[in-house]
């Protein structure tokens, strides 16, 4: 099966990893296909789900909070000839369920995620769909996985087990313990999401899936400082929070001046679902209620679906982490569509870590950059639009 990554192959990353190939092995040697429906959770790139189609499964639902992982799956599926309407693709702010009349999956597959809280999250909401007769397995990289992630399959599945380790790679198998509590499905929320009170007031709603979705960030935090100081806000009406996250820049920024029109977009469904969450409680606290616009919240991959010439920021945190590997294409997709997407006159803002070199890389589209901030660890970058 030929695998890509997604939007732009890369030459030195591939789309799956040594637990994708693991998993998919010790599926083919323990389950019989068609056993009831399948459940594939953090998929990336399409790996599990279409492996299992093309292994015969015929009720395939894939689970993930990443926009960018079910697009990529969708294109490979065409690049395999495999009908993307195979598999149920459900964001994480749903929590899937087996198709009826099936009352349990008869199998869950699981690429561990790196967050043991959002590892936590995912098996509670996938606790009233699986049974005793239910195969689960977990696979990641040995080196993210620990005692508190078999613990984590323990608590809220029942008795785990672990493979031996094959090409850096593990596997995680649980059995359901039927007297193991389990919330009723009914009972379950959209997500674990906790609620931070940020240093003006503001109430954050985060996310298991979220970095740093129990604070707010020291990075985020001088942002917002160096354009309270730095930046004329007479001219500036459209604001792109790009990789919103928990909504922490834009929902500040809304709060100091209420005449902005915000949009929030992020490729996690968590992220935006937490802004908006976000926005609500905080207009309904009386917090934001002098607002001329209603704010956007928009699912895509770095602002892709955002029209051209049409805002007059662009505020980013960009991560230069995709799931466990280290990279700089999504920087560098943002800063690509930031210069698509701001008016003549129109300005980015970018902090980051100082060893990561953004001032470099952001010449290839804006003017020359502007420090505007910094402290030990990081910088706080303007540029203009060269339209």
């Amino acid at each position: 099966m030929r695998l890509e990554r997604y939007p732009e192959p890369e030459v030195n990353l591939q789309a799956w990893n040594a637990a994708d190939s693991y998993l998919l092995d010790w599926v083919a040697e323990h389950r019989t296909t068609g056993d009831g429906p399948c459940c594939v959770v953090n998929d990336s790139f399409g790996a599990l789900a279409l492996g299992l189609v093309k292994a015969g499964e015929q009720l395939v639902v894939s689970w993930s909070d990443s926009w960018i992982a079910h697009e990529g799956a969708r294109a490979n599926a065409a690049v395999n000839n495999i009908a993307a309407e195979d598999v149920d693709w459900v964001p994480s702010t749903r929590t899937p369920s087996p198709p009826r009349p099936a009352a349990a999956f008869g199998l869950v597959v699981l690429r561990i995620p790196k967050a043991i809280d959002q590892l936590q999250d995912q098996l509670r909401r996938l606790a009233p769909f699986v049974g005793p007769e239910t195969l689960m397995v977990g696979g990641g990289m040995t080196k993210h996985i620990h005692t508190s992630t078999i613990a984590c399959f323990d608590d809220e599945i029942g008795p785990a087990t672990t493979s031996r380790a094959r090409k850096k790679a593990r596997l995680i198998v649980a059995r359901v313990d039927p007297d193991t509590p389990r919330p009723d499905a009914d009972s379950l929320s959209a997500s674990g999401r906790a609620r931070i009170v940020g240093p003006t007031g503001l109430t954050f709603v985060s996310d298991p899936a979220l970095f740093s979705s129990t604070r707010i960030d020291r990075a985020s935090a001088l942002l917002l400082d160096a354009v309270g100081s730095n930046i004329n806000w007479e001219p500036i009406t459209d604001v792109i929070d790009m990789g919103c996250g928990a909504g922490v820049i834009g929902l500040t920024l809304l709060e100091r001046i209420g005449r902005l029109a915000m949009t929030f977009t992020d490729e996690s469904y968590g992220a935006v679902e937490s802004s908006r969450a976000a926005w609500e409680e905080n207009l309904a606290a009386g917090r934001l209620d002098q607002l001329d616009h209603d704010p956007r919240f928009i699912v895509d991959d770095c602002g892709s679906t955002i029209a051209d010439a049409s805002a007059d920021l662009v505020c980013i945190n960009p991560p230069f982490h995709d799931a466990n590997t280290r990279t700089s294409a999504i920087a560098d997709r943002m800063f690509a569509n930031s210069a698509r997407i701001l008016r003549p006159g129109g300005r980015i803002v970018v902090v980051g870590n100082r060893h990561l070199g953004y001032h470099s890389t952001l010449r290839r589209w804006f003017t020359t950059p502007t420090v505007i901030a910094s402290d030990r660890r990081f910088v706080v970058l303007s540029a203009g639009s060269r339209r």
